[in-house]
């Protein structure tokens, strides 16, 4: 059976770690607006914050992404979600934390996963050479411990790290977002991708939409998420 690359362990470590900052990212802002209102709309709001920016942007997060670096779109995203932490965390221990300050993190946060989540599903066929049977064992494994990370492992260990203090889930998820990004730093470049000519940027967004809408199997894969991500949130 052939190897997977080496690239592939970090890659994979990497997000893997950035999934587990979203999963304590998820439990510890609601948590911690919690600590500042019992309104449940502003823990709605907090917690809407951060999915907004895949209604708002993701098909155009795409399309950017396509004429960025990937690699580097992926460590300069998770550095900057670790800079961003440091703001509330210092808000926390000085006490002036505050939901508004909460939910503009989140938004800016997921507006941060976007990126790297899709620079990371663009690259890997590119450092796996586009071998179809080394993308299914790949893509297998960065599923299954996305899943694992942000949906079972994250939440809980961003509640109990909030026991410990109101800033300890922040710094903690600042630090897993430096590591994933000095790992990203340390993947092997690819080339860059060569947009189309004078295409631009809405036209390109709106040619990959078109491009799901017309295929049943993609749409159909799009839709099912999608319904149950609405009832289950």
């Amino acid at each position: 059976m052939q190897k997977l690359p080496t690239g592939f362990g970090r890659l994979w470590t990497a997000q893997t770690i950035s999934s587990l900052g979203d999963g304590v990212t998820h439990a510890a802002l609601p948590l911690l607006a919690l600590t500042l209102t019992r309104d449940p709309m502003a823990l709605a709001v907090v917690t809407a914050a951060g999915t907004l920016p895949w209604l708002l942007f993701g098909v155009l997060g795409g399309a950017l992404v396509d004429r960025w670096d990937r690699r580097r779109t992926m460590w300069i995203a998770d550095t900057a979600r670790a800079v961003l932490l440091a703001i509330p965390a210092a808000a926390a221990m000085l006490d002036v934390l505050s939901v508004p300050l909460l939910a503009a993190l989140a938004f800016l946060l997921g507006l941060g996963g976007l990126f790297f989540d899709t620079a990371a599903t663009a690259y890997l066929p590119d450092l796996l050479r586009r071998d179809p049977t080394l993308l299914q064992r790949a893509n297998s494994r960065l599923r299954g411990t996305q899943t694992a990370a942000s949906g079972f492992a994250g939440p809980p260990a961003g509640s109990a790290l909030l026991a410990l203090g109101r800033a300890v889930p922040l710094l903690a998820d600042a630090v897993s977002f430096a590591l994933s990004a000095l790992l990203v730093r340390s993947l092997p470049p690819m080339p860059r991708p060569v947009p189309e000519a004078r295409e631009s940027l809405l036209r390109q967004a709106r040619t990959g939409a078109s491009y799901v809408v017309r295929d049943r199997l993609l749409l159909g894969l799009a839709l099912r998420p999608a319904v149950g991500n609405v009832a289950f949130l």
